[in-house]
């Protein structure tokens, strides 16, 4: 297996923490915006769920990569993986604690 088929390999990994970090940034963003305010009409619901299935979305390049680095015949995986993982994680964590702490100042609308 050649370092080219390997890079093409982990691209998944690359994808993954490039979205992560954009994530990890509007996560700090609205943090930011909403702590001072605490405006409850500041994000509707539409974006809201949008970013956690953007969450979804990273958390599924990152198996991908892990597991497309894993079958490229590496012995162990990469520790960059690691890395994405946590920083996935981080991102996510920092998401749901945002959606539970300001559950209230958000309005939800049902169509009943």
């Amino acid at each position: 297996m050649t370092a080219v088929s390997l890079k093409k390999k982990i691209f998944f990994l690359y994808l993954s923490f490039l979205f992560a970090c954009i994530l990890f940034v509007l996560d700090i963003l609205n943090y930011a915006t909403t702590i001072p305010s605490e405006n409850p009409n500041l994000i509707p619901l539409e974006p809201r769920l949008s970013f956690l299935v953007a969450h979804a979305v990273c958390f599924l390049l990152f198996l991908l990569g892990y597991i497309y680095a894993c079958e490229a015949g590496t012995v162990r995986p990469p520790l960059f993986a690691f890395v994405v993982l946590a920083t996935n994680i981080v991102s996510f964590i920092l998401r749901v604690v945002y959606e539970l702490v300001y559950l209230d100042y958000h309005p939800t609308q049902y169509n009943l």
